[in-house]
């Protein structure tokens, strides 16, 4: 885990596993974008894309919504799965997964029940959203995007 949160381009091997970080850039908003090589002995190579942001505790609006755009653009032009962590395992994490659910609910439905999209997430993971400034925060993030996306949808 520390190979991937260091600076350097690194081998490391694990076991049976080797990973090498082949390629690192940073993007806006201090996001770092990391390809991870995993591979196993007498198995096909396999590049994981990881998205980093280091913060010291909610994330600002305007960062929530370039890392959303980053995975989804990724995630169309990949087929892979999406996996969400953080420092500790729940509170960015649930801040992350309900404002991507409230872009995706605006997309669908024109509409976004952020309180009723926590409590889903709850029944899974009772760690998300245990004060109210992850509320706050998802409000202010989902306003910034749909701000952004009326200006795009103007042109």
């Amino acid at each position: 885990a520390d190979l991937v949160y260091s600076q350097s381009e690194d081998n490391v091997t694990i076991g049976e596993f080797n990973i090498k970080i082949s390629a690192r850039r940073v993007e806006e908003n201090d996001i770092t974008e990391a390809t991870i090589v995993l591979s196993k002995k007498d198995d096909k190579p396999r590049a994981i894309v990881l998205f980093q942001v280091i913060c010291k505790s909610i994330p600002d609006p305007a960062v929530l919504c370039k890392l959303a755009d980053l995975i989804s653009t990724h995630a169309t032009m990949s087929n892979g799965p999406i996996t969400v962590v953080s420092s500790d395992g729940a509170k960015n994490c649930g801040l992350f997964c309900a404002f991507t659910n409230a872009v995706s609910s605006m997309q669908i439905d024109n509409n976004a029940d952020i309180f009723q999209l926590v409590r889903l997430l709850q029944l899974r993971r009772p760690e998300f959203f245990t004060d109210f400034e992850e509320y706050k925060s998802c409000y202010e993030a989902l306003h910034v995007h749909l701000e952004s996306a009326n200006v795009y949808a103007n042109f």
